[in-house]
């Protein structure tokens, strides 16, 4: 366990501190204020503080496989598929903040069981202990080394009911966890983000859910392919995040 004992963070204008990893996680408004800083910046500080090494974990990345916009040949791609090999830590990961408000929002109809597709670090799971103590965790990762080190992160504070697990989501027999609440992200080509929205639309008329996306593709796929997903509910939009939802109204 980190000691926090001196660490001081500022997580709103004001500055608030820390005393103990466990009134970190007992005041989710830490999470939801980046203030002047930026979000980026805000999100690193708080992966500081957590314990996380990401930098160095996608320096190594990087240096075993090729960026996913190089033509190095020296390197090859991750095996498999897009794993965004060369994208700094911050880019790759939706920040603390925007995942912070999305998550509030659910707290109309609290979740009980939250699923990340294409997880990276586990990070949403911080969050979520954080604002829904009794909500599981299951995150689904293609990078063997994200799920590795998220997982040392949630054993080093004490997440022990949080599952990380290494799976392609892409996979033809990948099939999708019951869960109350699904998180997708812009992960690979509209190809791929099709193939994984039209699972959803499968189980769209069978299970009460929510689908919480980030990104302009697949929110674009959505409104453009997958109609059913926003038309009979309607959709909540953020600024960078969309929630949608199999059987509560949103518009």
């Amino acid at each position: 366990m980190i000691d926090f004992t001196w660490i001081h963070f500022k997580a709103s204008n004001k500055g608030i501190g820390i005393d103990h990893y466990s009134q970190f996680l007992s005041n989710p408004q830490l999470f939801a204020e980046a203030g002047e800083q930026g979000a980026m910046e805000h999100s690193a500080k708080i992966d500081q503080l957590l314990g996380f090494s990401i930098d160095k974990t996608e320096e190594l990345l990087s240096r075993k496989y090729a960026a996913y916009n190089c033509s190095n040949k020296t390197l090859l791609a991750y095996p498999g598929g897009q794993a965004w090999i060369g994208l700094g830590s911050q880019v790759l990961q939706t920040p603390y903040q925007e995942l912070y408000e999305v998550l509030s929002y659910l707290k109309i109809n609290p979740p009980t069981h939250l699923v990340d597709l294409g997880a990276g670090y586990g990070r949403l799971a911080f969050i979520l202990k954080a604002i829904f103590p009794e909500c599981r965790f299951t995150g689904h990762e293609f990078v063997k080394e994200r799920v590795v080190e998220g997982k040392r992160v949630m054993r080093l504070n004490g997440l022990t009911q949080e599952s990380l697990e290494e799976k392609d989501i892409l996979s033809d027999n990948y099939q999708l966890p019951e869960a109350d609440v699904y998180f997708i992200y812009d992960f690979g080509t509209p190809y791929d983000i099709q193939r994984l929205l039209a699972k959803f639309l499968t189980i769209f008329e069978k299970k009460e859910f929510f689908l919480i996306v980030k990104g302009k593709a697949t929110r674009s796929m959505i409104h453009n392919k997958f109609p059913l997903l926003f038309r009979a509910f309607g959709a909540k939009h953020f600024d960078n995040i969309s929630l949608y939802s199999s059987f509560f109204e949103l518009s």
